[in-house]
């Protein structure tokens, strides 16, 4: 969306009577996803920020649209979606005031972090008027069908059988670059293009990969011993027994489809290292949990 057209332009002036396009400029929003700020003039000399959002895929926006009305409207901080009349495959909402990197001391937005997924993965997805939405309950699938040829793996996944979690909403990337503070407080989680239901451990797997990416190892412990203190605090098993296999998930995928993100050269060789460290962390933990593999 590099330009709005003349389409778009002419839907946000309509639905602000009176008001007229005055700026735009695009931002990152999401692995594909098209994103761009838009200023708009009112008639009475204010000017009103908002951000037009267009998935690549059919129904993506219409999809995000529900799924954000029922995260908001049970006051989890998300952007506040806007009718929208105009062309379809786009999502029009609130411009979220705030800051994009973490706040000091770096614990606390962590144990920020950890609250928000805590109150997440609290809601009964039965109560939301949510639209149909991926499952994500078992790792082991598509670990197998992206390491063929990795016998011990295979070996390993076989004398590891995995119980599942409860079913729970999931964002399923929940990283400092899709998080917006005012202070140490959270005011913003974007960018829900991956959200699922299934394992909340999925969910958690994946922030702490980020957190150890972004901020280091002693971080990322900080996140997990913040999160299950927190689903505990909450009255519930926080199920971190199933923590090695969706680590393992999550590592091998970064590993595998890192090349596609477009990041620099340095950076995808720096993350691969850690990714292949967190994956062999995973893979010596179920080693240990479930013993060697019996024989004669």
């Amino acid at each position: 969306m590099s330009g709005l057209g003349v389409a778009l332009r002419q839907a946000l002036e309509a639905a602000v009577p009176g008001a007229v396009v005055v700026g735009q400029r695009p931002l990152e929003g999401g692995v594909s996803a098209q994103v761009t700020e838009v200023l708009l003039r009112r008639a009475d000399g204010s000017v009103d920020r908002s951000v037009l959002r267009r998935p690549p895929v059919d129904g993506a926006a219409e999809m995000e649209e529900r799924l954000l009305r029922a995260v908001h409207g049970v006051g989890l901080p998300v952007p506040r979606v806007r009718p929208w009349s105009g062309p379809a495959g786009v999502l029009w909402m609130d411009f979220v005031e705030g800051d994009g990197a973490l706040p000091e001391p770096l614990e606390v937005a962590l144990d920020a972090i950890a609250g928000f997924m805590v109150a997440l993965h609290g809601l009964d997805p039965n109560a939301l008027d949510l639209p149909p939405l991926p499952a994500r309950h078992d790792p082991l699938p598509e670990l197998r069908s992206w390491c063929p040829a990795d016998d011990d793996l295979q070996a390993l996944l076989d004398r590891c059988p995995l119980s599942p979690g409860p079913t729970r909403l999931l964002h399923g990337d929940v990283w400092p670059g899709n998080l917006r503070w005012r202070g140490a407080e959270l005011v913003g989680v974007l960018d829900w293009e991956d959200a699922a239901l299934g394992d909340p451990v999925s969910d958690v797997a994946a922030t702490r990969q980020e957190v150890q990416w972004q901020c280091g190892e002693a971080a990322a412990q900080h996140f997990l011993r913040a999160y299950e203190a927190r689903e505990r605090a909450a009255g519930r098993v926080p199920g971190m027994e199933r923590l090695p296999w969706w680590q393992l998930y999550v590592a091998v995928a970064a590993d595998t489809f890192m090349d596609a993100w477009g990041l620099p050269a340095g950076r995808t060789a720096t993350m691969r290292h850690h990714a292949r460290a967190l994956a062999a962390q995973a893979r010596g933990h179920l080693d240990r949990q479930r013993g060697p593999t019996s024989g004669p």
